[in-house]
């Protein structure tokens, strides 16, 4: 029984190494080297409406999106 569920542990041990590796490696569909964050102190809509306004302007921008969580850089 113990040799059994040492296995069955070191299977679900391999696979889940494996899918891990796969979520490192898959590709996100845009350049993370094009991605910039800010970070602001005191939270409020005006400000942060008004920097999205402003940062929208030049053409070379695609979107900007406000997110109130930590950034996942992707490296352990």
């Amino acid at each position: 029984m113990q040799f059994t569920v040492a296995n069955l542990l070191i299977a679900i041990t391999i696979i889940a190494a494996s899918k891990m590796d796969y979520l490192k490696s898959k590709d996100l569909g845009f350049d993370d080297n094009n991605v910039r964050s800010m970070h602001f102190t005191h939270y409020t809509s005006e400000p942060i409406d008004v920097i999205k306004n402003e940062l929208s302007k030049p053409n070379f921008v695609e979107s900007i999106k406000r997110y109130q969580g930590p950034l996942q850089t992707g490296t352990s």
